[in-house]
């Protein structure tokens, strides 16, 4: 390396092989003429841990073969921190010792370029032009007419316009390689190859640290992977993290869960790196208001994939003060500050973003986060047939939800009349949602959050919330609370609850209103789903016409009291057709249209109906029809297609293998849950169905009678002993009940309860009354006495 006078004059010039460095010298009108190879500006050093990576491979093939053809310019695009500096250092190092001439620029201005190649021409040229400009353009021209090879490197690009007109020409022999931030630098077309340079892999970040842990004797990194799931892979994180790491002698103390990024940043590292990213992020900004307001929202986010809807809405475009908020996200895209394709309605999550603005208590925080609030209410998907974008709004949904309560909690409530309530409205269809796609507990455990926030920010309010200042409020989250908990299997509890919770509501509000209504509504269907549909039936052909006379005959509120009459008019009747129900179903679809998730869901239900009277039959192709059109707008994660599918392979299963109806049960019973009585009861369905099929053979029959008994008797502890499924496995275990006589008697235990529920003229009641004669016969047979059974 030159000396410091070497240095002041020319810029850093290293020049010569090996360790023998040749000073240049300029005596008036005498010069030295260049020693190659030689180096100009200062190639960064070789990082202790280097481990090679898809984007050192991606980079070597875009470099082949330039000293044998013309190349095209090699841009290295990646995003703040991502290491593309290393990647090209780790490449000039190996071309400094196999090329003639290698030139590192540090390229952060237009100016800084001008000097550099004036520094280069300076070495390549003697005597060399004293104007810098006239210097810069000869070195150029030395570069297209020289038989030297040369790699020139521009490192850190920041506008295109500072390389516009001053790159190296293409030629054979010749390399010139950019890292930019910049999306925009490398122009489309044959004259560039682009390079990505993005996060680490999983496999990479396990190497890097595993060399770290080699190196500084620390234990294996572990756990610490998991926190870097959550924050991203970019190098830049990971390499703090390690320096974390080899500066308290141990990894950090991490643990998987939802917590905002910060709190997971103050475990993994000092507060001073902490500063030192933000202020990285902060300069790597642009210089664009309407951007910068955007990062800020954007590094509210959890760190996971988000829907890009929400930052293109009305919300978040009245927060940039009118900007078009798909300016700003392209400008950011530009800058490499996010990844996303164009058209995609999901896209990955900004690491550093969030690093450098999630929350860290800052007043301006309730604003963001009421906006991204706002901005997921207004785009919410009105379908969740497409289950990635659904899930994306649920987690963030969540996220900022939990954000939000987390900031109202902890601020002062008091307004002077009475606690300020907060309850955003983004949270019911989250829940809504939450509940349809599968994870009712899910939505059941959000709406409890949120009434727990209401009580933490109240110590003195007791339990009867509707009491409270926004009484409606409450009754929609208890409301939804415990048609969720109702909907995972804890019916009585929901009939329990919502039957105090009218009474409640109603002296607080009054007979008449909505929301009263609605909640006696529910607790209804509660009733018909615990085996009362006569009382269900005329709570709700009293309901029917209030609603009517609050909503319209074309109400949501109203048509969904209609089908509920229609479900328990047909689960109190199961031995006449459900025509109740089907005249409602033909009404919504005539009021809110066949394609209406309300419309849909009915018409599920009148299939099911048609279906538990149908014995055992195939599907019909209205049947066939309705399940297809109804999962086009539900989704396939929702509970009544769900529960449909179960029910029908369970009517049908002696047309399917155990194996067959197994693995269809399984996935569908994992959206339920295992404790959802119709998983229950199509587990009854597998079991009996494994009692047919086991045949002569004793060793399996024995088997498969016990796994019946044990479902038979789980499933009864749900959905009762008198439940068809259950009585009609009964009959089945019972025909394998030790001598004739224990079968006669279980099978006259059957009959008894068919009869005490459906009614001596029900005709499953009948078939049971002529297996039970069937087996005093026989049983009487048996003996030798030859009696009727009667």
């Amino acid at each position: 390396m030159a000396g410091s006078g070497l240095v002041a004059q020319y810029g850093s010039v290293a020049v010569g092989q090996a360790n023998h460095v040749n000073h240049v010298t300029h005596y008036g009108g005498s010069y030295t003429p260049p020693t190659f190879p030689a180096e100009v500006g200062v190639i960064p050093r070789k990082p202790r841990q280097f481990i090679e990576t898809e984007s050192l491979t991606r980079l070597a093939v875009a470099t082949y073969g330039f000293d044998k053809h013309e190349t095209p310019y090699v841009a290295l695009v990646g995003g703040l921190g991502t290491g593309k500096t290393c990647l090209a250092a780790h490449f000039a190092r190996q071309f400094a010792e196999s090329q003639d001439l290698v030139v590192w620029i540090s390229a952060a201005t237009r100016e800084a370029v001008l000097d550099a190649y004036a520094d280069a021409c300076r070495y390549v040229v003697r005597p060399a032009p004293t104007d810098r400009d006239r210097a810069a353009e000869r070195f150029l021209n030395w570069a297209e007419s020289t038989k030297h090879s040369w790699v020139v490197v521009l490192d850190g690009v920041r506008e295109p316009g500072d390389v516009r007109g001053l790159l190296p020409p293409r030629r054979a022999g010749g390399l010139t390689m950019v890292t930019t931030r910049r999306r925009d630098v490398p122009s489309p077309g044959p004259t560039w190859r682009q390079v990505e340079v993005g996060a680490f892999t999983k496999d990479e970040r396990i190497d890097f640290l595993s060399a770290v842990a080699e190196e500084h004797d620390l234990a294996s990194p572990g756990s610490v992977n998991w926190t870097l799931d959550d924050l991203g892979s970019v190098p830049m994180l990971v390499e703090r993290v390690a320096s974390c790491a080899v500066e308290k002698g141990r990894w950090p103390d991490v643990s998987r869960n939802s917590e905002p990024v910060q709190d997971v940043c103050a475990r993994v590292w000092t507060p001073a790196v902490h500063e030192e990213l933000t202020t990285a992020v902060n300069a790597a900004l642009p210089d664009d208001r309407a951007a910068r307001v955007m990062a800020k929202l954007l590094g509210m986010m959890p760190l996971d994939p988000f829907p890009v809807a929400v930052f293109t809405s009305d919300a978040v475009r009245r927060h940039l003060g009118g900007a078009d908020p798909e300016e700003a996200l392209s400008l950011l895209r530009t800058y490499s500050l996010l990844d996303g394709t164009d058209g995609a309605a999901i896209w990955p999550a900004p690491p550093l973003l969030g690093v450098a603005f999630g929350p860290r208590g800052e007043p301006d925080e309730a604003t963001r986060v009421r906006v991204l609030a706002d901005g997921l209410l207004e785009s919410w998907p009105h379908s969740p047939a497409d289950e990635v974008v659904t899930d994306s709004f649920t987690d963030s949904a969540k996220y900022v939800i939990a954000l939000g309560l987390a900031i109202f909690v902890s601020r002062d409530h008091s307004d002077g009349d009475g606690d300020a309530i907060d309850v955003h409205p983004l949270v019911f269809p989250l829940i809504e949602t939450l509940g349809n796609t599968g994870r009712r507990l899910n939505a059941a455990r959000v709406a409890r959050d949120c009434l727990s926030c209401f009580e933490d920010a109240d110590s003195d309010r007791d339990r009867n919330f509707v009491s409270g200042p926004d009484p409606r409020t409450f009754l929609r989250l208890l409301r939804e609370s415990l048609r969720w908990s109702g909907e995972s299997g804890n019916v009585r509890v929901e009939v329990s609850e919502l039957s105090e919770l009218v009474a409640e509501s109603t002296t607080t509000l009054g007979a008449g209103d909505l929301d009263v209504l609605i909640t006696r509504s529910q607790l209804a269907h509660a009733m018909t789903k615990d085996r009362r549909p006569a009382d269900a039936e005329q709570e709700l052909a009293v309901l029917v016409p209030m609603l009517e006379g609050r909503v319209g005959p074309s109400g949501p509120e109203r048509l969904i009291a209609l089908g509920r009459f229609g479900i328990a008019c047909s689960k109190a009747r199961p031995d006449q057709p459900p025509a109740a129900l089907e005249s409602a179903v033909a009404e919504m679809a005539a009021r809110l249209g066949r394609q209406h998730p309300v419309t849909a869901e009915f018409r599920i239900a009148l299939a099911l109906e048609v279906r538990a009277r149908a014995d055992g039959s195939a599907p019909t192709d209205d049947e066939v029809d309705t399940m297809r059109e109804a999962t086009a707008v539900l989704g396939r994660r929702h509970p009544r297609v769900v529960e449909a599918e179960l029910r029908i392979a369970a009517t049908g299963a002696h047309r399917l293998t155990a194996e067959a109806l197994n693995g269809f049960r399984q996935p569908r019973q994992v959206l339920l849950g295992y404790g959802h009585p119709v998983g229950l009861i199509v587990a009854v369905a597998v079991a009996r169905l494994a009692v047919d099929k086991a045949g002569d053979d004793a060793t399996a029959r024995s088997a498969a009678i016990a796994e019946l008994a044990r479902e038979i008797v789980v499933c009864a502890g749900t959905v009762g002993m008198d439940h068809p499924d259950v009585l009609d496995a009964r009959a089945t275990l019972a025909e394998y009940s030790g001598d004739a006589w224990s079968r006669a008697l279980a099978l006259a235990t059957i009959h008894a309860d068919w009869t005490r529920r459906y009614g001596a003229h029900h005709p499953d009641a009948k078939r049971a009354d002529e297996a039970r004669a069937a087996a005093v016969r026989a049983a009487w047979g048996s003996t030798g006495y030859g009696q009727s059974g009667r």
